[in-house]
């Protein structure tokens, strides 16, 4: 197992802090196979949260029925600047209701800030809330480039007190959010408020502190249209989901300092690198977010099984947003007419889809959805779809893709509108180095595994697509019977029945059980033992339990042939080789191979894009390294450096590298092509009955980069 890190090299100290941004793993343990760099951002965005310039010491009483997050401590701001001015302005706040990972509800107040990217919440609150911490590297910038680094977030649901509203976001957590609001007392006296409308904050007029800051992704959804001028120079009444918040100019006071905004915020990694450090980053979850938390007891609640042993599961939804969702059929047919249009001009692969088609409807997992069916008071979606070739597949060269990303007319889509669940399997660096601890290694895949899983009827309107088989028949609507791969709940909901499945019957077959439990990524089982007899239980055992729940293991393959002999011929994977990389995507990684019969792992070096070589070339080439337990990782390293130093040197995105730069990053390429000779012993032959064992731990450090092997 191997540790490098790139160094962040002295002339990072003379880069303006606005532009300064670390990529490196939080996660790295001694014990992870873990690469990371320090790496200096380019053109970060700013992000807007209201920054008061005073630290008020008010203290007042709590408001009867609020339960505050954060009371009697010292607010720090992220930066300052105010001048006095004739007018003050009042800022919206809000009490808000915020649920725990356990169903217990607390409230807090919020400060409203629609000029916010972001959301934050105070240390405090986080604590105080329990929730699951995800790791984050954030800089935040304010007025004058002051920066403050957040280092965590939390997926907080925030539901209204005087409303059904309830949204989930993401809140980053910062030590604290801002000062007491407003700063300092508000006389109300002679504004015309009605007096039966329900206040957001009942309490705006008092000066308290802020646990949370409300940004923009959730603002415009909280708004309503009705809105009260309170008198010719007094503040606004505006009507949202959470109650009536006071905003505006306040009557002159020209003692009073009014608070600037301030500007920060973050701007994401290329979605190519997402992947590549999420396999350097060794972490374990033991605590589930809020909504992964709500997703795990929802299926609890409401997974069944039919009278056969298959799963039965109820799509993990948002109600509140299902009930958003718009008009999908036109944006169906449109996608429809359009990839009508490419199979016609290609027989071979119309045949092909229309195959596909046909035998989802021949197995039962699609329906064909009759007139009188149809019951418009229900939400349901539409499913674009389309198709991908994969010409190195051995069982399914056209994979149909079925897009429940694609937004409606109200902009929300169905996997807006559902919940992603919980990851319930281990990590693929865990599988691959358990895999090599077993003398004798045994894969297989499920066969079409999301689609051994039903769907409750009620949820399948959801799942409608359009089709029909030639440009002169009418235009057939299908509803889809199965967990749907492109869902955003499918893999939770179909990995979470094999789990079901070992916890249920895996009395009966223990080992098989543990194997079900540890032993599977997605689809794919990565297993072994130390002797045949015990592989030809195993594989016995598991093919049994499997079938207890619906499910079939297909391309089963070994480096011991007598491991097969039980194992019907036509469910064999003749291949030479097995790429383990989890990713379906379909473009080409550097992705680690294992032969069976050699029992080696191998690198497979991609066909690299000719095109002009730029930074988003650059990135795109590392993310596509695929390296899961750093067998290669002193040649990863120097791409790090590389890296690093276009983020050092300023370079843009698109803009050409420079000749010598180019030349730099086609060697690179060019010598990884040496990889596809390097050949490393799968098993470490470590057996269960040895007396003994040693670790053998190397370290090296250099002004560039320092690494770990053990």
């Amino acid at each position: 197992m191997l540790h490098l890190k790139a160094n962040e090299s002295s002339d990072n100290q003379s880069t303006p802090q606005s532009n300064k941004r670390f990529l490196q793993n939080p996660h790295a343990t001694q014990t992870s196979t873990t690469l990371s760099v320090n790496m200096q951002a380019h053109n970060t965005p700013q992000h807007s949260s209201s920054l008061p310039s005073l630290i008020s010491k008010h203290v007042i009483p709590n408001p009867q029925g609020f339960s505050p997050l954060a009371t009697d401590i010292p607010n720090v701001v992220l930066s300052v600047n105010a001048s006095k001015l004739p007018r003050s302005v009042l800022l919206a706040t809000a009490i808000v209701v915020l649920e725990d990972q356990f169903g217990n509800t607390t409230q807090a107040r919020a400060l409203l800030d629609s000029g916010s990217q972001l959301c934050f919440i105070s240390e405090h609150a986080s604590q105080r809330l329990k929730f699951k911490r995800s790791r984050e590297a954030l800089s935040i910038s304010g007025i004058g480039q002051a920066v403050k680094q957040c280092k965590q977030s939390i997926f907080a649901r925030v539901r209204s007190r005087v409303s059904t509203f309830s949204g989930d976001e993401v809140f980053h957590v910062l030590p604290r959010v801002t000062l007491n609001l407003p700063i300092r007392k508000v006389d109300s006296t002679g504004w015309k408020l009605p007096e039966d409308i329900a206040l957001a904050d009942p309490y705006f007029t008092e000066p308290s502190h802020v646990d949370m800051i409300i940004g923009a992704s959730l603002f415009f959804d909280l708004l309503r249209n009705e809105k009260i001028k309170l008198g010719e120079n007094g503040p606004v009444a505006q009507n949202t989901t959470l109650g009536w918040i006071i905003c505006g100019n306040l009557p002159d006071h020209s003692d009073i300092r009014r608070p600037h905004v301030a500007n920060a915020c973050t701007e994401k990694l290329d979605e190519l690198l997402t992947r590549f450090w999420e396999l350097e980053a060794c972490k374990s979850n033991s605590v589930f977010s809020l909504e992964e938390y709500a997703c795990e007891k929802f299926f609890d609640r409401t997974t069944v099984r039919d009278a056969s042993g298959r799963f039965v599961v109820t799509l993990p939804k948002k109600d509140y947003l299902i009930q958003q969702l718009g008009d999908s059929r036109a944006t169906a047919m449109k996608r429809f007419l359009s990839l009508e249009r490419r199979l016609s001009a290609d027989p071979e692969l119309k045949r092909t889809y229309t195959g596909f088609i046909h035998e989802y409807l021949q197995l039962g997992h699609m329906e064909e959805v009759l007139g009188n069916d149809v019951n418009d008071t229900l939400p349901e979606y539409f499913i674009p779809h389309h198709c991908v070739i994969k010409p190195d597949s051995t069982t399914t060269k056209l994979r149909v893709v079925f897009d429940a990303s694609c937004p409606t007319s109200s902009g929300i889509s169905l996997n807006n509108a559902l919940m992603v669940g919980p990851t319930v399997q281990d990590d693929i660096i865990s599988i691959v180095l358990r895999f090599r601890f077993h003398a004798i290694a045994i894969v297989a895949d499920a066969e079409k595994m999301y689609r051994m899983v039903q769907q409750q009827p009620a949820d399948r309107r959801l799942h409608k697509i359009l089709w029909r088989d030639n440009p002169n028949e009418s235009i057939r609507v299908f509803q889809l019977n199965t967990v749907t791969y492109g869902t955003a709940s499918a893999p939770y909901l179909a990995t979470k029945c094999l789990n079901r499945l070992a916890e249920l019957d895996g009395n009966k077959y223990p080992e098989a059980a543990k194997v079900l439990r540890k032993d599977f990524y997605v689809d794919g089982m990565m297993s072994g033992v130390d002797d045949v007899e015990e592989s030809k239980q195993l594989c016995s055992d598991i093919q049994e339990l499997l079938r207890g729940g619906g499910f079939n293991l297909r391309k089963w393959s070994s480096n011991c042939s007598s491991v097969l002999k039980n194992i019907p011929e036509e469910l064999h994977d003749d291949r030479s080789s097995f790429e383990l990389d989890d990713s379906s995507a379909t473009i080409k990684t550097l992705g680690l191979i294992w032969e069976p019969r050699l029992d080696v792992f191998r690198f497979k070096v991609p066909e690299w894009n000719t095109s002009r070589i730029c930074k988003r070339t650059v990135i795109s080439d590392l993310a596509r390294i695929f390296d899961p337990v750093g067998l290669i990782g002193v040649v990863i390293v120097s791409a790090k450096i590389f890296v690093q130093n276009l983020w050092r040197h300023k370079v843009t995105w698109d803009e050409p590298l420079q000749e010598k730069l180019q030349a730099q990053w086609l060697e690179f390429r060019t010598s990884l092509s040496y990889l596809e000779n390097l050949q490393i012993p799968r098993w470490i032959a470590f057996r269960k009955d040895c007396l003994s064992m040693e670790f053998h731990g190397f370290c090296y450090a250099s002004t560039k980069a320092y690494g770990a092997c053990i």
